[in-house]
């Protein structure tokens, strides 16, 4: 999970320019959104950024990354969007027994 959150900082700071707008987007302090972007740098023994007083922009490893990376995170939240869409959204097939008069009284308009 860590890896995921880091990649997800990663993202957000692409998208920001900027790793305090970054970090406010996650309410977290910019010092640690820094050091998990690093540390995800690190694992991956490559530069995503480069960083300045004033601005953050992509190397081209980067922006490789960065493509690849929204394509998984766009998944996870698609696979998410269908498992929610099974825990609300009644499937399968419903079976009804009862006796016939109450079945045709109740039932029938009920159900069909």
């Amino acid at each position: 999970m860590d890896q995921l959150r880091a990649i997800k900082y990663f993202s957000k700071v692409v998208e920001t320019g900027s790793f305090t707008k970054a970090a406010n987007a996650f309410k977290v302090p910019p010092s640690s959104l820094s050091r998990r972007v690093s540390d995800l740098e690190k694992s991956l023994g490559a530069t995503l950024l480069k960083r300045s007083t004033r601005i953050v922009k992509l190397t081209e490893v980067g922006q490789v990354y960065y493509d690849d990376m929204q394509q998984v995170l766009d998944q996870i939240e698609q696979s998410k969007e269908t498992v929610r869409s099974y825990q609300t959204t009644p499937m399968g097939r419903l079976r009804i027994s009862s006796m016939v008069g109450f079945g045709e009284k109740n039932t029938a308009t009920t159900v069909g």
